[in-house]
């Protein structure tokens, strides 16, 4: 906007100078060209003619110049042009009328001009400083790094630099002061008047973007304190409720064992009851480890080509599954040990909340391949299902779990490039389809 360089003054010294040698020098010229016409206009060509330099030397270099001029051209005037000549006195009762309206009417032209000529020139400094000031302003809206912004400050006026300076703070420059008692701080150069009005209007809209910022950042740390305060609340409450049913259930078939007179059927099933409440433990620990891991970005995946067979073996259980993957299905690009996890979260999920078997679908899709985990349960309304893949969440009133199965799935998914999707069973039920990138050897 200011590309040009800030105007300082509404008639540049340039210009006043201009004005002047055209005042001087257009009398002189002017003159010497009236003398040789010979004319009985009775002084009125003449007035016309230095009328209009007066009105050129106050469109060049203001009110100043135009008085000189129209004094100087009342004496050439007289001089040259008014009996007797070459005499400072004038013989003619109209001579003397003519001259006077003339230097009346040339010094009321010269202001008027003048006048409108500094009119225009304060407008044009105006409208360049709203469109500046809009043009900062329009910066602020899209952006709200505030050091950027004073980039653009340094960068529009011409500035060595710009800051925004603390309360109390003081270094070199031109401040332009705020209610809270920062500062806009510029360098390089003092600000001229016009440059001062856009900076201190500028500078009030930058302390307003610098207080929503901070408040966005109070705003954020609130919720992220807020969902701390409700992850905790949720760990306790899986630690003492979800953790601590199995290890009681342990707990207890340990101390019966300990019994005399158990038989042989009793000791096997207490044994039983202590392997699932201990595989129960293990697989909360383990979830939660894993919730712990991928909310500090702690998992790298390693990259194997794995077939999905194999996957699907190391993952199913001990629970009825049945299987479906061909034998022509390609190989999969990911980390084996995640994928397990991933395919065993979601089976143990369709097994709790599904109804009769729970089974497992494969299928290429080009570069992909799909892993559908397929149940016949009551499956789970459209506008709650982004809610099952939150932590701590437990959709079915009263179950058990942390609410972590499927958060840690989807997370562990998504850090080998795979993806979760949601679909219905046909006939009833949710399908859960696992989109895992498919082997480059094989597609």
């Amino acid at each position: 906007m200011w590309a040009n360089g800030p105007v300082r003054s509404p008639i540049g010294s340039t210009r006043l100078l201009a004005g002047y040698l055209l005042a001087a020098l257009g009398t002189v010229l002017v003159t010497v060209l009236l003398v040789g016409v010979d004319s009985d206009s009775k002084l009125s060509l003449e007035a016309l003619v230095y009328l209009a330099l007066v009105v050129a030397c106050a469109l060049v270099g203001g009110r100043g110049p135009a008085v000189l001029a129209a004094l100087a051209s009342s004496f050439a005037l007289n001089w040259w042009f008014s009996p007797p000549l070459h005499e400072l006195r004038i013989a003619s009762a109209e001579d003397v009328v003519s001259l006077v309206v003339f230097l009346v009417v040339a010094l009321a032209v010269s202001a008027v001009v003048d006048a409108a000529a500094r009119t225009a020139r304060l407008a044009r400094i105006a409208r360049r400083e709203a469109d500046t000031l809009a043009m900062l302003n329009a910066a602020a809206l899209v952006d709200d790094d505030v050091a950027r912004l004073l980039g653009v400050v340094t960068r529009t006026f011409g500035f060595t630099g710009a800051a925004l300076d603390a309360p109390g703070e003081t270094a070199d420059g031109t401040r332009f002061a705020l209610p809270d008692g920062s500062a806009l701080r510029v360098t390089g150069r003092v600000p001229d008047e016009a440059e001062r009005r856009v900076l201190g209007s500028f500078a009030g809209h930058l302390g307003l973007l610098r207080d929503r910022v901070e408040l966005a950042r109070q705003a954020q740390a609130a919720r992220e304190l807020e969902e701390g305060n409700r992850i905790r609340t949720a760990l306790l409450a899986a630690i003492s409720h979800d953790l601590r049913t199995p290890l009681a259930g342990a707990k207890v078939a340990v101390s019966t064992l300990s019994s005399p007179g158990i038989s042989e059927d009793d000791r096997r099933e207490l044994l039983d009851t202590v392997e699932g409440s201990v595989d129960r433990m293990s697989a909360i620990v383990a979830n939660l480890l894993d919730m712990t891991r991928l909310e500090a970005r702690g998992i790298e995946p390693g990259g194997d080509d794995v077939d999905v067979e194999d996957l699907v073996a190391r993952s199913r259980g001990t629970e009825p599954l049945t299987v479906d993957v061909p034998d022509d299905l390609p190989a999969v690009r990911v980390d084996a040990g995640l994928v397990e996890r991933v395919l065993a979260n979601l089976i143990e999920n369709a097994h709790r909340h599904g109804a009769g078997p729970v089974g497992i679908v494969a299928r290429a899709d080009g570069a992909q391949v799909r892993v559908a985990v397929v149940d016949h349960g009551p499956g789970v309304p459209e506008e709650q299902r982004a809610a099952m893949f939150l932590p701590f969440q437990r959709l079915a009133p009263g179950g058990d779990g942390v609410g972590l199965g499927l958060a840690v799935a989807r997370g562990l998914a998504e850090t080998q490039g795979g993806l979760i999707e949601v679909e219905d069973t046909p006939g009833g039920g949710l399908t859960m389809v696992l989109v895992l990138p498919a082997s480059r050897e094989d597609g």
